[in-house]
Formats: C-alpha cells, structure tokens, sequence
C-alpha cells in the first residue's frame, strides 16, 4: 500500500470513529430529554396557608399533571413541623389529604407523585397556624370590666350603642341597647351590678339577670365611675370638678363632693377599694387622690404625698385583687393606704392594662406602644419579670395582621385569662376587636 491510500484508509477512520462519537452524545441528550419530558410533576392547591390552631387543612394535589397522561400515584408526607406537634396526615395516598395543626408554628407539607414509571419532584406548601381567638368580634370597644362572681365580660361598643355581657369560655353574648354612647362601665364588688356611663346619664346594668334595670340622669357628662355594693355610684365628669354620688334605689343625684383645692378635675379615672371603702382618684395631672366613702359619700381625701411629680399616674388606674396596691397607667405602683411609691413594671413606661391574681401571685400586664402585641406577667410582691407571652394574630381576607392588646383579666378561678385585643388597623377589620383565652 503506497502513502497515498494509507492517508485515505486513515483518514475513512478516523472520520468513521468521530462520527459514531458525534452520534453517541446525540442519543444520550434524545434519551435525558425524553426522561424530563415525561417526568410528571406535582402541584398542590388550598383554601387559607394562613389558619388557627384546630381548623382541619384540606390539600389538593389533583392540580399534578403527568406529561404522557397516565394516571398518577400520590404521596403526601410531613415535612418540618413545629416542636412538640404530634400532627399526622390523613390521605397520605390520595389526590386530596389533610391535617389538623396542634400547636401554633409553621407545618411544610410535601407531595411527590409517580405516573408508572418515574417520580416526581418533590413539591411543599408551608402552611402557619396561629393561636385559636373566639368566634365573636367587637367594634368601636370603649370600656370593658369582668364580674368575677358571674365570670362574665363587660363590654361596651359605640355606634352602635351596645352594653355587651359576653361569657368568654362558652364564646355567647347577650347585646343590651344603650341610650347613649357610653364612655366607661364599673362592675360592683359583687360582681352583681354594672354602670354604664354616658353624657349626662348613668346606665344600671343586672349583670346577673342580664338586663339593664334603669336609666339615672345626672347633672354633667360622666367620663367614668365606679359603683359600689351598697348601691351608690361614685362619678367623675368630663367638663366639671367634684365627685358625684348616684343612689341607684332613688335613681338621682344625692352629693358632689370636692376637695379644698378643687383638684378633682374633669378627666380623671376612679376606682373604688372595697377592703378599705376607699375610691382612689388617678388625675389627669400625674398624681393621686383617696376618699373615705365608709359614711356613703367622698369625704377625708389624702392627697398624694409628693410634690411635683416624680411617679406620675398618666391618668388610669387599677387595684390589686386584695385592694393593697395601685397601679397605674404610667407602670407607676404604690401602695393604696398612704399612696407612696412602691416601684414599677420594669423598664415599661406605659401600660393599658394590669390585672392581679392572688393565687398565682403575678400580675398580667400589656404594655402600651410597639410591645402591645404580647402579655407580660410579673411577680406581685417585687415586680420582677417573668416572661412575655405573644398574643395571637387576627386572620383576615388572606391577611395576617397584629393583634394589639387594650384589657386583661383574670377569670373566676384565676387559672386562665381573659385577652381583648384589636386588629392592626391595616386590616381595614369593622368588627375589629376580639377575645383569646389564655
């Protein structure tokens, strides 16, 4: 064989060894292209990713789709889930499964589905579970009170003018129509008797028979007040100095009582201290005030014992279970004999709220502010932190929107308490107050 046909003998294989190489790539792209093609793929469809704790989930995977239209296989499995949750799924072979969340947190469900052949990718949805609120909402909430002998909320609304005696672990309510729009409500000692205050006019509520017994009027625009169990109300106006004393019995008027510095100014809270028979006065200006009322009417006021005002009040106030202390809008606390300091909520400045169990020897607390989304208990002898407990979040629309807290209270047994919240005002919620029980 001469040079010539050596090179053409060469050169026939060379080209025939790369062309089975160029043809060898190009079945394996057909081949890895044709898998893909055919591989099926999982979808998953649901109603709300955003539910309560104990609302049953319903999964949808019959949105999956399968290329060479055999018919699918499905499996459905648990992905993270949060501690302490023992949830399982139902259908874990079905088109459709569902769960029920057992603890607040976030459950990633996942699906994989098979067409005979090959499996799917996996696919997840991430499902938030928030903690469980009452079925019953509120709106323009102005005042609440809690009987505990009755273990009943006192909730009054404006617009429309109602007086609400809502029983929070049974979730009912009985509305009672007010004639005016109320501006704060008391519940006696007794927990047997509420007043509803008004402009010029003072609402008897039977909390027990709930009814509303009658309408007192009275001399100026009461903007709050507090009623004893021997009958009498104690008010304070918004536009006048002095307190008023209503007689329920008579339905009128019966004294005014002021101060040698006319210092019971319009705009004041008041609360009335059964152990002692006491009403201790929170001043719009930051100080207190107490009257004697064991002869029925205000009289023998001790005044505040500092000048200026180092431990200011902001202007409410609330006892303690056993009247021995007072606390107030400021996270401001003394002692309700002689009303000096007794120290604080920590580093808050403001609270809305302050409600004290005996039994548990804490105090429940929501701040005012940034932090009105969570509860925080503290000691009640030295007022040491003890913990923050988040409240739940309102669900809205699809929304997920704060809950900020504005009353607590302890219940009857003092074992769980009562949360009234309202929606973040960018919900756009009309009916925008609701109840947890903790």
């Amino acid at each position: 064989m001469n040079d010539y046909v050596s090179r053409i003998a060469v050169g026939f294989l060379l080209l025939s060894l790369f062309g089975c190489s160029n043809g060898g790539n190009d079945n394996s792209e057909t081949e890895s292209t044709d898998i893909e093609a055919s591989m099926p793929v999982a979808s998953i469809s649901t109603q709300a990713i955003n539910v309560r704790v104990g609302d049953r989930v319903e999964l949808d995977g019959r949105d999956s789709s399968a290329n060479n239209g055999q018919a699918l296989s499905y499996q459905w499995s648990l992905g993270t889930v949060p501690q302490n949750s023992q949830v399982t799924l139902s259908g874990a072979e079905s088109t459709v499964s569902s769960f029920t969340p057992d603890v607040e947190g976030t459950f990633n469900i996942i699906l994989t589905v098979n067409n005979g052949q090959l499996d799917s990718e996996e696919t997840s949805i991430a499902i938030s579970a928030f903690r469980d609120m009452n079925d019953s909402y509120f709106k323009g909430v102005i005042d609440a009170e809690y009987s505990k002998s009755q273990d009943k909320l006192l909730i009054a609304e404006a617009y429309p003018n109602i007086i609400n005696i809502y029983d929070a672990q049974s979730d009912s309510n009985v509305e009672l129509d007010l004639v005016l729009p109320p501006t704060s409500v008391s519940v006696s000692p007794n927990g047997l008797v509420a007043a509803v205050s008004h402009d010029s006019e003072i609402t008897v509520v039977d909390v027990a028979n709930q009814s509303i017994s009658k309408v007192i009027s009275v001399s100026a625009p009461i903007n709050d007040l507090a009623v004893s169990d021997n009958g009498l109300i104690y008010a304070l106006s918004s536009v006048e100095f002095g307190i008023r004393t209503i007689d329920i019995a008579l339905a009128q008027e019966v004294d005014l009582a002021y101060n040698a510095t006319n210092e019971i100014r319009p705009g004041s809270s008041i609360r009335l201290n059964p152990f002692s028979q006491e009403v201790i006065i929170a001043y719009a200006q930051p100080k207190l005030e107490k009257y004697t009322v064991s002869g029925s009417y205000p009289r023998n006021p001790i005044a505040y014992p500092y000048t200026g005002s180092p431990y200011p009040t902001c202007g409410n106030l609330w006892l303690s279970a056993d009247g021995a202390r007072v606390y107030t809008q400021c996270s401001n606390i003394f002692l309700s004999n002689n009303l000096v300091y007794d120290g604080s909520f920590g580093e808050l400045s403001a609270v809305n709220h302050a409600t004290h169990s005996l039994t548990n020897e804490e105090v429940a607390v929501i701040p005012s502010g940034s932090k009105d989304t969570e509860l925080q208990i503290y000691t009640d002898a030295l007022f040491t932190f003890k913990e923050a407990i988040a409240l739940p979040k309102f669900l809205y629309n699809g929304g997920v929107f704060d809950g900020h807290g504005k009353f607590v209270f302890y219940n009857t047994n003092e074992d769980q308490f009562y949360v009234i919240m309202q929606a973040d005002e960018s919900s756009a919620m009309v009916n925008d107050f609701g109840i947890v029980v903790y």
